[in-house]
């Protein structure tokens, strides 16, 4: 009996054409030499989980496919497993990856987050961003490009959206945006959290004051390059426990994944999880 070391897994939805997609990868495992390997597609986000549950034991590399939420749902199939976590970045927002591939190493020891008990690699946040995640159900079956109804999705929050007050440890103000940073990256290649590294116990926390309609269409479109030069935006560091509450029920976003509440309990460090960056097989994707 072959002992498989690499599984894809792969939702059916990170692709428009997921036949090419699943054809491509077969081509570069035979051109890699790779003999054990196994591809799985599933239907919805559920079976997604599950599948990673039941890999999550072996001795196996088991590949999320996809952008940050795939990544996501397979970490949290995978963690306190014996299993290694691989990142194929396919789609628009590889945030988590841009981290990942800063570092030259083929596998890093990464920092896991939680939110009130969902595990998470990249950002957690609340606020303008979270909503977007929210109203992805109200396009995705429109029959247009994935990449231009991000682009919908984000000018109809935008013009919806109302800033929140949210408290941080006790310190309440009114936001148009607070994330907590284990990743640098956010929103398809912002580095908001410039000081942060996935490969330490400590998280970035930046909060976005209260901006108008005008400030925020800037700040958003030029994200990376005032952070931390906008009297409006406040960073810190820490390793210690988060305690976050709202004065209305939010939408709250861990890398793509919805959790709605007025009260978030965010623990910077919860363990870690090795993961691959299998670079000879991204380029074998890519070509």
């Amino acid at each position: 009996m072959i002992s498989l070391k690499h599984i894809f897994l792969i939702s059916q939805n990170v692709s428009d054409d997921i036949n090419f997609l699943v054809n491509k990868i077969h081509a570069s495992c035979q051109t890699l030499g790779y003999d054990s390997y196994a591809i799985t597609i599933v239907g919805c986000n559920e079976e997604l989980l599950e599948c990673a549950k039941k890999c999550s034991k072996g001795d196996y590399i088991v590949y999320a496919v996809g952008d940050d939420k795939e990544v996501n749902i397979v970490l949290n199939g995978l963690i306190n497993g014996e299993a290694k976590l691989g990142v194929i970045p396919v789609g628009y927002n590889n945030d988590f990856y841009r981290s990942l591939d800063e570092y030259r190493s083929d596998s890093l020891n990464v920092n896991v987050m939680s939110v009130n008990g969902k595990y998470g690699l990249n950002v957690f946040s609340l606020g303008i961003y979270a909503d977007i995640c929210a109203n992805v159900e109200k396009f995705e079956n429109l029959p247009l490009p994935s990449k231009f109804l991000y682009h919908l999705n984000s000018l109809y929050t935008f013009l919806k959206y109302r800033n929140q007050v949210m408290g941080v440890n006790d310190f309440f103000q009114k936001n148009t945006l607070l994330a907590v940073c284990n990743g640098s990256y956010y929103r398809g290649g912002y580095k908001i959290a410039p000081r942060v590294f996935i490969n330490s116990p400590s998280v970035g926390v930046t909060m976005v004051e209260d901006m108008t309609k005008l400030q925020t269409f800037f700040w958003l479109e030029v994200m990376e390059g005032i952070c931390e030069e906008t009297p409006k935006v406040d960073m810190f560091m820490t390793d210690e426990e988060i305690h976050i509450e709202t004065m209305n029920l939010l939408n709250g976003q861990i890398d793509g994944e919805v959790i709605t509440g007025n009260e978030f309990r965010v623990i910077p460090h919860v363990g870690n999880i090795e993961v691959v960056n299998n670079r000879k097989l991204i380029r074998e994707l890519r070509k």
